[in-house]
């Protein structure tokens, strides 16, 4: 993604960038529904390991608006293309990226019911990294010496992947029960 970027190939651009502390805000060159989705999806995915600014916002608003204002039918013959970019990028060392990749799967399971058919299809390679991220995580304590985690400005990832894994149990029911069980044996269902 950031090679397109750099090249001026994506319909996207910063209004403000002094403004907002990633850079600016997006401005969209053409309506995110009618871009092609495969071909722009996969990439702002693969853009959310993105750590400089401003490519990191561009993937993150890209990858949000698309799915946003993207139809259902559109979205989920692209994703068995994403799954590669989102298990590689939820083995990526930083939970920032891990974050990100996390609320992006929870946004597309939200697309419709084409997208999520086409996730549980790909269930078993998407649990693996999830499984190593929920048994990864520890708390360290804050810098601050709070204990509330909710006062925080960053989502916990933890809390993050079991609402994912629980989304994917609830709009897949009894066989993505089994498929996260086999995975993730100490899953207990949704609470």
């Amino acid at each position: 993604m950031r090679d397109c970027y750099d090249r001026g190939d994506l319909p996207v651009s910063v209004d403000r960038p002094g403004s907002h502390p990633s850079g600016g805000s997006v401005i969209w060159e053409v309506e995110p529904q009618l871009l092609d989705y495969e071909c722009y999806l996969p990439m702002f995915f693969g853009g959310l390991v993105e750590l400089e600014e401003p490519y990191g916002l561009f993937a993150s608003r890209g990858v949000a608006d698309m799915l946003q204002a993207g139809e259902d039918e559109y979205v989920a013959p692209v994703v068995p293309l994403l799954i590669a970019q989102l298990r590689t990028g939820l083995t990526e060392p930083d939970p920032r990226v891990c974050t990100r990749l996390v609320l992006s799967l929870q946004q597309l399971i939200k697309v419709g019911k084409l997208s999520r058919r086409q996730i549980l299809v790909q269930l078993k390679k998407l649990l693996p990294p999830l499984r190593k991220l929920l048994l990864k995580t520890s708390w360290s304590g804050y810098s601050d010496g709070g204990l509330d985690a909710d006062s925080r400005s960053t989502p916990d990832l933890t809390r993050l992947v079991e609402e994912t894994v629980q989304m994917l149990h609830r709009y897949g029911g009894e066989k993505a029960y089994k498929i996260i069980k086999s995975i993730c044996p100490t899953y207990s269902g949704m609470v």
